[in-house]
């Protein structure tokens, strides 16, 4: 049993920020992810997605696992728990599906006139507002709610008695003896919570540790047009109003289980793709992105009940609540982007802008040239440019990006090379290596990661200076031109939840505008100025660059790989976007409140690199730098487009961010400032009786999925006899080829779920029996058929039907994965001839080098009895094999197999063949 981990935040903590009691928890944005690539650039051929939601750090976790089978209901995954009847992330049969959040428009602010519903002068007090000219009354109650303690609740009144004695921590408020001396000798432990007399006194937990329900109690005005109100207040002349807040799905909260409700049904998906979309595009009314995999595709479709405003609304200022510019329903199906087999050959999503042109919600400030999706999307495309992939290779990829900090990625190369090589004569005198650390932790990608776990990250500095320049950077870059924009609209410049020890990281964030800023300003030499460190400073992020800019500790030392690069960034790239922005923007990152660096690393939640300042540099910096520029701005912010003034404006945010740094850290030395995996460890909220230890910062999803849909599985067949007779069964069978009367005559063989040459099973419950068939009606003819596998492609003729094989389990192993029964013909001819090759096979009952020999049986999905076929296009085709020289001779195998036919007990004499999925031409 762990200890609750006394860093992350108590019950208490969630219970005081959600009463008001204390500021709001630091909580992450927003930081599922998916990674979806098609078939055509996977070994196997089938697409591969790797993709999951973010639900933050709990003990226990806020999902549940679910396993359901029933009527109209085939599914297994995740739900919220609580609303667990279905799985809501999860697979089906023959698909998978996950969601991302989207965040798209679904939210406005109303202002009422108030008035009094029984006549006489409105007031700010006033229960009524006027909508179409009638004076509807304002809803008010009051909701109760009731928290239960926990070992991570309210703290208790203190131990007694007995209690005083045993030094345990029966009122699990994690002190021992707390509260005493006292008298008596009371019930201790585990027997108050029996209601049980155990000291046989009379009196029932008599002493013990007084741990009461918590009450919270909310006030609740609403409106039955516009929702909840937010506030209350008077117009400059004196007109008293509201302010009430509607969301779309406001009060039809339950109508979105309809969409759930539809892909949890194998009658209703029948149809993939477009069963999919009608799913969760028609079906769910929140805002979501939706990925799908199966065994031939890969789709997305976006779901909203997204507003469709009234003409001469503008979509950012509140709306007048009088009627007149109500909603005019909802944007249509047809509307909602959505994709399917993409070009690029796979999808992704990190909580980015959903297609070009869709319209972002009110609040978002962060999509642009920069978001953190770009981590996902680089390495995907290396690894499918690498060639094909398998799943490990996909999983790398979104672990890879994980521990990776965005800005250093897409924002410190152009930094540089504004920055040029050399401090300026003047600049803090650490400066240069700051510089210089930011430069290295290039060249390692940018990783904030501890690999060697010694405590730091691998590159301790660089992630400081980053963290501590960043905020400097951007109010230098924009705030002079921009009127204090970053200021005036609240932009968040950095997404800072990786201090916050929540996880989420670089999300919503001042990432894009710097570096579109930046994108100009190329090769004039450095001005004078600068703190002697600065050029340090440069040189590590610079280094950081080549390596990818990673935030881990792959060493196990406790601090980052590049440890400086981190801090310098995170201390630089405030202070470098307000010099880039604030003089030419009139102060909009502090007018608009933007977050300039998305600090939920140091919140310890996780999350990072979300709803930040980072694309706002980037594009300033390239359209100061001459580079191409989608929707260039009226101006450049940095130094007025100035390439010198820009680039003076930077190196003096890198030496107050040296300033920062030496503040933090005790230290005027660079190489001191390092970034511990502590500072950034995610740290689970404990809602139960145990807690579990922090775990090493990362930017990823709580639950992930790990999928590759087999078309059909590949089965190794094993000749079988049965133990006791066999009664023939009469079925009626139709396929391509026609419907037949047939009887099965004898079990034939078992088929096994095999991995061939390590590319995995699906589901290794997953079997089949095959039973010897005789047709009683009908003539086959000589059917030729071309079919393609992994081997190649070949054509046949088609002689006779030989077995019917059945989906089954066998001893007693249940399978989730439903497939369909196969007819198989034998097959003659093949043309071209089939080359022999030699395989690796590996299934329950042994592990062998196979040669693999001509195909003999062609195998279609066929409808028994009416019962229907899942997917029509599944073939098989299963060859000829032997063991290859040298291999161990097989010994008999007994299995209990059973379906549809019953159960029977099977002996598997000799391997037969093997079965691959093909298509059919």
């Amino acid at each position: 049993m762990q200890p609750v981990d006394s860093g992350a935040p108590s019950l208490q903590s969630l219970l005081d920020a959600i009463s008001g009691a204390s500021p709001p928890l630091a909580v992450p944005h927003a930081m599922s992810n998916a990674l979806v690539v098609s078939g055509a650039h996977t070994k196997t051929g089938r697409p591969i997605a790797v993709f999951g939601p973010q639900t933050g750090y709990f003990v226990p976790q806020l999902l549940v696992e679910k396993d359901v089978h029933g009527p109209d209901i085939d599914a297994r995954g995740v739900a919220f728990a609580g609303t667990d009847l279905i799985v809501q992330l999860g697979r089906g049969r023959n698909y998978a599906f996950s969601a991302t959040s989207a965040g798209a428009d679904n939210v406005d602010q109303w202002v009422l006139k108030l008035c009094e519903p029984g006549g006489g002068p409105a007031t700010t007090s006033s229960m009524g507002y006027l909508h179409n000219g009638t004076c509807v009354p304002i809803e008010a109650y009051d909701q109760t709610e009731l928290a239960k303690p926990s070992a991570g609740g309210p703290p208790a009144t203190g131990e007694s008695g007995g209690q005083c004695a045993n030094n345990t921590d029966d009122d699990f408020d994690g002190v021992v003896n707390d509260g005493c001396p006292a008298m008596g000798a009371p019930e201790v432990g585990p027997q108050c919570l029996n209601n049980t007399d155990d000291d046989g006194d009379g009196v029932v937990n008599d002493g013990c540790p007084a741990v009461g329900d918590v009450v919270l109690t909310f006030h609740v005005e609403r409106t039955p047009d516009y929702g909840p109100l937010v506030a209350r207040g008077k117009l400059t002349d004196g007109t008293p109003i509201a302010v009430a807040t509607l969301r779309s799905t406001y009060r039809h909260e339950l109508d979105s289980a309809r969409g759930f409700i539809r892909i949890n049904n194998p009658n209703f998906m029948t149809d993939g793709y477009n069963s999919f979309r009608q799913a969760m595009g028609t079906g769910v009314d929140y805002t979501f992105n939706w990925f799908y995999v199966d065994a031939k595709d890969i789709g997305y479709q976006h779901s909203c009940k997204c507003p469709q405003r009234a003409q001469g609304v503008d979509p950012y200022l509140p709306v007048w609540g009088t009627g007149q510019w109500d909603w005019q329903g909802f944007i249509p199906f047809s509307a909602q982007p959505n994709d399917l087999n993409p070009p690029a050959g796979f999808l992704t999503s990190w909580n980015n802008k959903q297609a070009p042109q869709f319209k972002a919600n009110d609040r978002q400030f962060s999509y642009g040239p920069v978001f953190r999706n770009q981590l996902l999307v680089t390495r995907i495309q290396s690894a499918i440019a690498a060639g094909p992939i398998d799943r490990a290779d996909l999983v790398s990829a979104m672990e890879d990006a994980g521990t990776c900090d965005l800005r250093g990625q897409e924002d410190l190369p152009l930094l540089l090379q504004v920055l040029g090589p050399t401090a300026p004569g003047g600049a803090d005198p650490r400066a240069q290596e700051m510089r210089d650390r930011l430069a290295a932790w290039v060249t390692t990608q940018t990783h904030r990661r501890d690999f060697d776990h010694d405590g730091s990250y691998d590159d301790p500095e660089a992630p400081a200076i980053i963290d501590a320049w960043w905020t400097r950077l951007s109010h230098a870059m924009f705030d002079a031109n921009s009127g204090n924009a970053i200021q005036n609209l609240g932009l968040e410049l950095d997404d800072g939840n990786r201090r916050n020890h929540i996880g989420d990281a670089f999300d919503d964030s001042f990432y894009g505008q710097p570096n579109k800023d930046l994108r100009q300003v190329l090769g004039m030499p450095a001005p004078g100025g600068a703190d002697p460190r600065a050029q340090e400073m440069r040189d590590r992020l610079a280094a950081w660059v080549t390596t990818q800019t990673h935030r881990r500790d792959f060493d196990h030392d406790g601090s980052y790989d590049d440890p400086e690069a981190p801090a310098i960034i995170d201390a630089w790239w405030t202070r470098l976007s307000h010099a880039m922005f604030d003089a030419n923007s009139g102060n909009a990152i502090q007018n608009l409140g933007l977050e300039l660096d998305d600090g939920n690393r140091r919140n310890h939640i996780g999350d990072a690199f979300d709803d930040s300042f980072y694309g706002q540099p980037n594009k300033d910096l390239r359209q100061m730098l001459g580079m191409p520029v989608t929707d260039p701005w009226s101006r450049t912010y940095c130094g007025n487009g100035v390439l010198a003034d820009c680039r003076t404006a930077l190196w003096n945010a890198m030496s107050q961010a040296a300033a920062d740094l030496q503040a933090e850290f005790s230290s005027a030395n660079v190489a001191d400032w390092k970034r511990l995996v502590t500072d950034e460890d995610v740290r689970h909220t404990t809602v139960g009786v145990t807690g579990v230890p922090a775990i090493h910062w990362i930017n990823r999803p709580t639950f992930q999925q790990v999928v590759q849909i087999p078309a059909t599985e590949h089965f190794k067949c094993y000749r079988a006899r049965a133990a006791v007779a066999f009664a023939p069964v009469t079925v009626t069978l139709t396929d391509q080829f026609g419907t037949r009367t047939t009887s099965l005559r004898r079990p034939d063989s078992i088929c096994n779920p095999v991995d061939k040459n390590g590319e995995g099973i699906a589901d290794p419950a997953t079997h089949l029996a095959c039973y010897r068939l005789r047709d009683a009606t009908g003539h086959l003819g000589a059917p030729r058929v071309t079919l393609t596998d992994q081997f190649g492609g070949e054509t046949f003729t088609l002689t006779s039907a030989r077995t019917l094989c059945l989906p089954s389990t066998q001893d007693g192993v249940p399978f989730a994965l439903s497939i369909d029964r196969f007819r198989c013909y034998s097959a003659a001819r093949p043309t071209p001839p089939f080359g022999k090759r030699t395989v690796t096979l590996a299934d329950v009952f042994e592990t062998k080098t196979t040669t693999v020999m001509k195909p003999q049986l062609v195998c279609d999905a066929v409808d028994e009895n009416g019962t229907g076929v899942r997917d029509a296009t599944a073939r098989l085709v299963c060859h000829k094999i032997r063991d290859a020289a040298g291999q161990t001779r097989f010994a008999p195998h007994d299995a209990t197999v059973a379906n549809e036919l019953g159960s029977a007990t099977l002996t598997a004499i000799k391997a037969s063949s093997l079965c691959v999925p093909a298509a059919q031409q």
